[in-house]
């Protein structure tokens, strides 16, 4: 074929005779076609892929200290209705269970305090307020847990608590001597325990069951939902939700705050903080419900599912009865989790 055909235009006539074809130095002139590239994203927005163990992980794993605390009031079963109330009925029937701290450690490694969740390669994972609600059984509506009520606390604890004049040693700001009832802004609980965790006599006064409510609440707090990094205390502002009649106390959002003081302890112990204190029960259950080769083998229980929503027990209270860890691949070391836990597989997760 000729040049001219070559440059015939889009009706396929030749250019006139009388033109000359281009030479190679126009046919440079030219405009070109350019790819588009995409448009690279900024760094600082970019979260970088799941890495494998390094020396950085293994040194702070060395020196993280996660802290959990165990419930130890039992609770009578005449105040009953008195938890239902408050919204804390479900979560009492959850059993204490040794915290797997290898599996969290390397957990903490994969949790990304800028979106709030673990970043897996299977993708992003997080606890939700449904697994609140669905592992311990508290509700995720209802009014902000705050309180502005700053002490002294002598007034609160009479009324609410401890109805008796022997306060033992009252207050100490910063000591933790043995016979202290508040530290700084804290209920100790060592005393709680010793002074007002004991069951009433069968013919106690409401008022009396009331101040035992209390107490177990104030416990329950201090040890799963909102644990203090001093680990024998409870912040005293506690007391303020539960005073006064308990039949008037309104309906407080107990698993959105359990849910936010779990993101604030992964958030801490993903910055270098040394000693980490946070509702890790609650971690591991999760953990151990989506996670089937971390998970142990455990005895069936009953109250799963029941209809009557009084009656039915959380899901969290399957992980306290006995338990087997045949199944187990990460062996209680950190380095087994840690290496488990980068190469998981949609396959692992239900």
């Amino acid at each position: 074929m000729s040049s001219a055909e070559d440059e015939a235009g889009p009706s396929g006539a030749s250019p006139p005779p009388t033109e000359a074809p281009p030479t190679e130095a126009a046919s440079t002139q030219r405009p070109k076609r350019r790819r588009r590239r995409a448009a690279r994203p900024s760094a600082q927005n970019v979260i970088p892929p799941v890495q494998p163990a390094n020396a950085e992980n293994q040194q702070r794993e060395k020196h993280l200290e996660l802290r959990s605390h165990k419930r130890t009031i039992k609770v009578d079963e005449r105040i009953e209705g008195r938890l239902i109330k408050l919204g804390l009925s479900h979560i009492m029937k959850v059993k204490h269970v040794n915290i797997d701290m290898p599996l969290l450690k390397a957990m903490v490694e994969f949790w990304r305090p800028e979106t709030h969740t673990f970043h897996f390669p299977v993708g992003e994972m997080t606890v939700t307020l449904q697994d609140v609600a669905f592992l311990y059984g508290l509700r995720s509506t209802g009014i902000p847990v705050r309180s502005n009520t700053r002490g002294p606390w002598e007034e609160k604890i009479r009324a609410n608590l401890y109805p008796h004049e022997d306060l033992g040693e009252w207050h100490r700001e910063r000591s933790s001597r043995e016979g202290n009832v508040v530290v700084g802004n804290n209920i100790k609980l060592k005393w709680l325990r010793q002074n007002c965790g004991v069951a009433p006599q069968a013919d106690a006064p409401g008022e009396e069951l009331d101040r035992y409510t209390r107490a177990v609440a104030l416990e329950l707090f201090g040890t799963f939902m909102f644990p203090d990094i001093s680990q024998n205390s409870v912040p005293a502002y506690f007391l303020e939700l539960v005073s006064g009649n308990l039949n008037e106390v309104p309906d407080f959002n107990w698993g959105g705050a359990t849910l936010a003081c779990l993101y604030r302890a992964l958030d801490r112990a993903s910055m270098h903080f040394k000693v980490v204190t946070g509702p890790w029960m609650l971690l591991l259950f999760w953990a151990w419900s989506y996670l089937p080769v971390c998970r142990p083998e455990v005895a069936p229980i009953g109250g799963l599912g029941q209809p009557n929503l009084d009656s039915c027990v959380p899901y969290g209270r399957k992980w306290g009865e006995a338990r087997s860890f045949s199944r187990s691949q990460h062996r209680g070391a950190v380095e087994n989790a840690r290496d488990y836990l980068a190469v998981l597989n949609v396959e692992d997760v239900n």
